[in-house]
């Protein structure tokens, strides 16, 4: 702020607020606050010139305390206006952030999927390695397992050679022992000879000593044959101790010629996986590359589509006011058409409702007096059935009772009674006449009162009770006989319940939880 202008002419607007704030600050007044007004700050500072003689005191009022009204409509305008453009500014950062997040993570999608594919290469490469030396293990443990089966091989030879020199030796001393048995024998024989012979023993003496003397030339030369035989599987022995040296000499340098060439294979996978790499990293190079200048185009196009952004909101803006105009005129004439028709639908609903009202009065009077028709017809059936019905006819006919399958007998009772088609009033007059042990006990209990006797469920309830066939019973009882319902599906569960169980019809729902049906 020029403050030589200020001080020529107080009451022009040659100041902003922020450089009046700072000039008072810089003059040291305390009263002045970020919160006062401009005017009041250009005010308080006017009056610290005149106290300080600077300023005349006519300045002061030259200076209105308030704006009008004209002012303060230009003041609202602008500020409307300055709001406008804070949040059109705050819309365009919250979409270059918007825009360069986007990017910024598409960006670090493809560096991730770049780092993915070199680390899935990577791996891939690991794998391979991971079998040549695999590969290479198996080999030499191959390799190591024919030498030792050579190994075996040559001990089992070697064991099996000396056993047959020991079996030969054991034969020939075998072979020896005997013969000297044998010729012992025959000396023995001839002590015995020539005791009970003594003149044939001297002829034949030298007859026997030529005799010997073959043997043992015979025997010279048999020991000779078994020891050029041994010597010559020595010999034989020994040319295949070098024939395995040989093939396992042989097979030792097919093994390092093997080994040689994995170990060039592996080198030149090695080197084919270096420029693999390096094309990866010139691909990662060149994608980085071409990811720049998509960027700089996207910003560009960024840029552009923010440019026909601010003229749309504008249009918008116009467009918007117009059309708010419209609507609130098409909501004003659709308030009253629509307070019109709801008018209407009352009326119409409650006309409605009072016909309907009118039908249904009419309807139960006409029920009535059909149940009052039917009410009468049943009494004086009932009152004939009563005079044609016997009971001591009917007594024939009731199933004896049965303690030991109480709930089948009710059942069986029951479809008697319906196929004869005896009143209901009558069965319990049938049932006491065969009740027995704990069934006739508990009808004696229910006797004292005339109402409870009389009622066949209250009665049949009461026996069944007694007999503890009771819900959880009954829940026994099929789950008991689950394998013989599953062998008849086709049947209803009305029918299934009522002849393997016993359960009464009423009692269906309140015990198994399922409908009569």
């Amino acid at each position: 702020m020029d403050m030589g202008e200020f001080i020529e002419n107080p009451t022009l607007e040659v100041a902003t607020k922020s450089d009046l704030i700072n000039t008072a600050k810089g003059l040291n007044l305390a009263e002045v606050r970020l919160s006062m007004k401009k005017r009041e700050v250009r005010r308080a500072i006017t009056q610290y010139y005149i106290e300080k003689n600077v300023f005349a005191a006519e300045v002061l009022e030259n200076i209105p305390e308030k704006v009008p009204a004209s002012g303060m409509a230009q003041l609202e305008l602008e500020k409307l206006r300055l709001e406008r453009e804070i949040k059109l500014k705050q819309l365009e950062a919250a979409e270059k952030e918007t825009a360069r997040a986007e990017k910024q993570w598409e960006h670090e999608l493809q560096l991730k999927e770049l780092e993915q594919d070199r680390a899935e290469k990577e791996r891939e490469h690991v794998l391979q390695l991971k079998e040549l030396e695999q590969d290479r293990a198996e080999k030499e443990r191959e390799h190591v397992l024919q030498l030792k089966e050579l190994e075996q091989d040559r001990a089992e030879k070697e064991r099996e050679h000396v056993l047959q020199l020991k079996e030969l030796e054991v034969k020939r001393e075998q072979d020896r022992a005997e013969k000297e048995r044998e010729h012992e024998l025959q000396l023995k024989e001839l002590e015995q000879d020539r005791a009970e012979k003594e003149r044939e023993h001297e002829l034949q003496l030298k007859e026997l000593e030529q005799d010997r003397a073959e043997k043992e030339r015979e025997h010279v030369l048999q020991l000779k044959e078994l020891e050029q035989d041994r010597a010559e599987k020595e010999r034989e022995h020994v040319l295949q101790l070098k024939e395995l040296e040989q093939d396992r000499a042989e097979k030792e340098r097919e093994h390092e010629l093997q080994l040689k060439e994995l170990e060039q294979d592996r080198a030149e996978k090695e080197r084919e996986h270096v420029l693999q790499l390096k094309e990866l990293e010139q691909d990662r190079a060149e994608k980085e590359r071409e990811h720049v200048l998509q960027l700089k185009e996207l910003e560009q196009d960024r840029a552009e589509k923010e440019r026909e952004h601010v003229l749309q909101l504008k249009e918008l803006e116009v467009k918007r006011e117009q059309d708010r105009a419209e609507k609130e005129r098409e909501h004003e004439i659709q308030l009253k058409q629509l307070e019109a028709a709801e008018k209407e639908r009352e009326r119409a609903e409650k006309e409605k409702e009072r016909a309907e009202k009118e039908r249904e009065t009419e309807k139960q009077r006409k029920h009535d007096l059909e149940m009052e028709k039917l009410r009468q017809e049943r009494r004086d059936q009932g009152s004939d059935r009563e005079e044609r019905f016997n009971v001591s006819r009917e007594l024939r006919l009731v199933p004896p009772f049965e303690e030991t399958d109480v709930d089948s007998y009710f059942l069986l009772f029951e479809k008697v009674a319906v196929n004869q088609k005896w009143p209901k009033e009558q069965w319990v007059a049938l049932l006491q006449s065969v009740l027995k042990g704990k069934a006739q006990r508990a009808y004696t209990a229910l006797s004292m009162e005339e109402e409870e006797a009389e009622s066949y469920d209250q009665v049949k309830a009461a026996i069944l009770w007694t007999y503890e066939l009771v819900p959880e019973a009954y829940k026994q009882k099929l789950i008991n006989l689950k394998g013989g319902i599953r062998r008849i599906p086709s049947l209803p569960m009305r029918r299934v319940c009522s002849w393997t169980v016993g359960v009464p019809q009423k009692q269906w729902k309140r015990i198994f939880g399922i409908s009569g049906s």
